[in-house]
């Protein structure tokens, strides 16, 4: 007989869907190495390391995964630039990928194709708000900056993916207006 699933564990079967897709855009479209940072991020949610630092459960989940995300960068560079062992880091296991909500069709790749060219900080702003209909402030929170700044970052993000898909362009100053008035 199986153990009753936690409410930390009933939430994050909720969101699963919503976290692969986060883990998949901080791991720079890297499958593999989504399925290592979600499977951490769990595990640190789940049985301690993962702070609770306010907000909603799914502003401090999606946090949680750019965190390990960086992480593991991090730990990778410096485990190829110098040789050294970084220790804390598991071997990725298998987590099962939930496809379903994610349709790979020849313009949703161009826009994946698009958003590794954005510079970090606005690849994050758009994926946040675009792609997991976040709030401006909550992916602000989830990232750790200011509101105006994150409105920034989207507004120069939309723009780019909009110029390198052939969209027209709008002014700057409309791109919260443009994705759904969230200032």
């Amino acid at each position: 007989m199986r153990p009753v699933p936690s409410a930390e564990e009933r939430r994050l079967a909720t969101l699963h869907g919503r976290s692969w897709a986060w883990a998949v855009v901080c791991a720079r479209f890297d499958r593999e190495e989504a399925a290592a940072i979600l499977q951490e991020t769990y595990r640190r949610l789940l049985f301690g390391g993962a702070g609770a630092d306010g907000g909603t459960f799914l502003a401090s989940l999606l946090r949680e995964v750019r965190r390990v995300a960086r992480r593991r960068r991090r730990a990778a560079f410096l485990e190829t630039a110098g040789g050294l062992l970084c220790h804390g880091i598991l071997p990725a296991t298998a987590v099962r990928e939930p496809d379903a909500g994610l349709v790979w069709d020849t313009r949703a790749r161009a826009v994946a194709g698009l958003l590794l060219l954005l510079p970090e900080r606005e690849r994050e702003v758009v994926a946040l708000v675009l792609g997991e209909e976040l709030s401006l402030e909550e992916a602000a929170r989830v990232l750790g900056i200011g509101e105006g700044h994150a409105a920034r970052l989207l507004a120069r993000g939309a723009a780019r993916l909009e110029e390198g898909l052939g969209a027209p362009s709008a002014p700057a100053g409309d791109a919260g207006e443009r994705h759904g008035g969230r200032r």
